[in-house]
């Protein structure tokens, strides 16, 4: 899967004979009707990373999750029994949406309607003047559930009423490949999230090449990520599995940071150790020579979410479609919780480092998908190490036409 790369030489994709080399069409990332096939045969079908179990982490703790790309809001929470559920978040009798708070604690949720009352595990405990209803049988009137399974500690659901595959077999290497990253030790959490005016591949495709690195970043991120050898910071490595992807992607060990960041850098956020992995918090595989020029290592859940692990941290961004051109972003960064004061002030530079260089990120998309309106391009080129957006486009395009792979 994983193919070492010679950087500044081509032949990358050609590892991928499938993808192909030829340019790409436009219309997908505007086209009403291709969204609406996405819909209904892409986020409808795959599995769906939507929280962490951190969240849910005692019995009756919840959190609601509106996916407007599947016309529905999702209530998960971990029952009396410790076990994590998921239900629409609906009322079974008249369609109210049962809960209304973004998160909580509850071991019963009441209807704000009619009062119909449910349980932690989805079961109808009481319906008000339920003698005046002819033939109530309450047992099948619960809430409707959703398939809901944990791997590594995140959150994913699958919509189909029975799913093609389990989570195990739909996430495969790359599922494996996360095995032995600690993200329980990181439990602080920094996020932001906003509305974009673009389409959710476009906001995808923007963080999974480095062609932009040089070019866009040239203030936040280029001094960082690049190198003397490898100025357009290409991939070191990559590989597609299946639907899903990783690659990659470099950093400078010679970078000199100005006088006040290098003391903010003396206080480095711990790692802490990790003896299955001889204290490093990377999984075997990742990192596989132990150059000192690797930052992160990004990995592509598909359809929408990014996981990339770092040392000693790691940081997601997700994607979801609102419209053909208009997607909710969010980017999160996780640390282990702050020992000190110095630590925590680490953390915080850190986070608002990393908001300026999406501030540049996502203003570029959406510069992207304003001119894609104008039609006067109906294709895009790909450079080798923009074979992750090759990949992405081609699996969109498989479930789309109805010929999405399965393994």
């Amino acid at each position: 899967m994983i193919i070492d790369t010679t950087i500044g030489k081509r032949g990358l994709t050609d590892h991928y004979p499938e993808l192909g080399t030829g340019p790409v069409s436009t219309e997908p990332f505007y086209s009403e009707a291709h969204y609406e096939l996405e819909k209904q045969r892409l986020f409808r079908r795959t599995w769906l990373s939507i929280g962490r179990v951190e969240q849910v982490a005692e019995p009756g703790d919840y959190f609601v999750f509106d996916l407007a790309v599947a016309d529905t809001s999702i209530l998960v929470v971990r029952g009396e029994d410790n076990q994590i559920r998921g239900f629409h978040n609906m009322c079974s009798h008249r369609g109210n949406k049962l809960v209304w708070e973004e998160k909580g604690r509850s071991m019963a949720f009441p209807c704000r309607l009619h009062g119909w009352t449910y349980l932690t595990d989805g079961s109808l405990r009481s319906a008000p003047d339920e003698n005046m209803f002819y033939d109530l049988d309450k047992t099948r009137c619960g809430l409707t559930p959703v398939n809901l399974e944990v791997h590594e500690g995140f959150i994913f659901i699958n919509l189909q009423p029975e799913p093609d595959e389990t989570l195990s077999e739909y996430l495969g290497e790359v599922g494996r490949r996360m095995h032995g990253f600690p993200f329980g030790k990181a439990t602080v959490r920094y996020a932001y999230r906003a509305e974009l005016r673009c389409n959710w591949k476009v906001s995808l495709d923007a963080f999974c090449e480095g062609y932009h690195v040089m070019f866009l970043h040239k203030k936040w991120g280029r001094d960082t990520f690049t190198t003397p050898g490898n100025p357009l910071c290409q991939f070191p490595y990559a590989g597609i599995s299946g639907r899903h992807a990783v690659a990659a992607v470099t950093g400078n060990p010679d970078y000199k940071p100005r006088p006040a960041e290098a003391k903010i850098y003396e206080w480095a956020t711990k790692l802490q150790q990790n003896n299955e992995n001889n204290g490093s918090w990377l999984p075997p595989g990742v990192n596989p020579h132990d150059s000192p020029e690797f930052s992160f290592e990004l990995m592509h859940l598909f359809p929408n979410y990014l996981v990339h692990l770092v040392e000693g941290t790691y940081f997601t961004h997700q994607f979801w479609p609102l419209s053909p051109d208009r997607t909710l972003w969010e980017g999160c960064t996780y640390y282990e919780p702050a020992d000190n004061a110095a630590e925590r002030f680490r953390q915080e530079h850190l986070h608002l480092l990393r908001r300026e260089s999406w501030l540049e990120d996502t203003r570029a998309m959406e510069s992207v998908q304003a001119m894609l309106k104008s039609g006067a391009k109906d294709e895009f080129i790909f450079h080798d190490h923009e074979m992750l957006l090759r990949h992405t486009y081609k699996t969109v395009m498989d479930y789309v036409k109805d010929n999405a792979v399965t393994s």
